[in-house]
């Protein structure tokens, strides 16, 4: 091959990976924190911690808000799944091009929630040169299309399916030592830990258990002077999408949301 320039020939080998999603599908995306067994393990309350759910999901809506066309974030554990609709009638982020969508999104990420563990930080009084020397924690990220809106639906089911095995292990794991616990599922994991302990899973937050499905959705407001008004805001849900109905229900919500 010819090349008329420099110029020519070292962007011609650095886009041959430049690839693109395909148009028309639902895009998803799922990033995941680098480290962050360590993080949670040695720095946080057990089994859950109140600080760290919250966090996770105002970096999910951070997301949400500053990608184009998302439709919908599902958060457990140290993972966000981010569902993009594309249509003919809108632009994918980023022209669908797979290397920006896979670096800036977990970059994003990234920098939000290092900005709020900062905060947090200093709030509780840490020395600066000790938060400087903390180490960066960061998200990794996987990006790729599905053919329909079942199967974006499908994603969020198996991801909290997968919450709610983790929540029990993790539950369990707190209260009970782990010669007891090995060799049972978790149902038997948390039924003996109620014995032994009292402590029971089943009376922790929903949101605990199944995660947190964020939609996006018409709320009603009001002025300082009693005017009403309509503003889309990021609410989370924590409904069992083994439920059919509500399965149903986030499969007409993805299919008619309003991007």
């Amino acid at each position: 091959m010819i090349f008329k320039n420099l110029k020519e020939k070292c962007n011609y080998y650095r886009d041959l990976t430049d690839y693109k999603l395909m148009p028309n599908c639902y895009v998803m995306v799922m990033i995941d924190g680098k480290n962050f067994s360590k993080l949670v393990k040695n720095k946080f309350e057990k089994p859950f911690d109140d600080w760290f759910i919250s966090t996770m999901d105002k970096t999910a809506v951070h997301l949400c808000k500053n990608i184009q066309n998302c439709v919908a974030a599902f958060v457990q554990s140290d993972e966000i799944s981010l569902i993009i609709k594309d249509n003919t009638l809108t632009c994918m982020p980023f022209d669908g091009r797979l290397c920006k969508l896979q670096s800036i999104i977990p970059s994003m990420a990234t920098a939000f929630f290092n900005k709020e563990l900062i905060k947090r930080n200093l709030t509780a009084g840490m020395d600066v040169d000790a938060i400087t020397d903390m180490p960066d924690y960061c998200f990794d990220c996987k990006v790729w299309t599905v053919p329909s809106v079942n199967d974006a639906m499908a994603w969020v089911l198996y991801r909290q399916i997968d919450c709610i095995r983790n929540s029990k292990q993790q539950f369990a794991q707190t209260y009970v030592s782990h010669k007891e616990l090995v060799g049972k599922d978790t149902d038997d994991q948390i039924m003996l830990c109620a014995e032994k302990t009292g402590f029971s899973w089943y009376a922790i937050g929903d949101n605990k258990k199944y995660g947190r499905l964020f939609c996006r959705y018409d709320v009603l407001k009001q002025t300082p002077d009693g005017v009403n008004y309509i503003r889309k805001e990021w609410l989370p849900q924590s409904e069992q999408l083994t439920d059919d109905s509500t399965r149903e229900k986030f499969v007409d919500y993805l299919i008619f949301s309003n991007i």
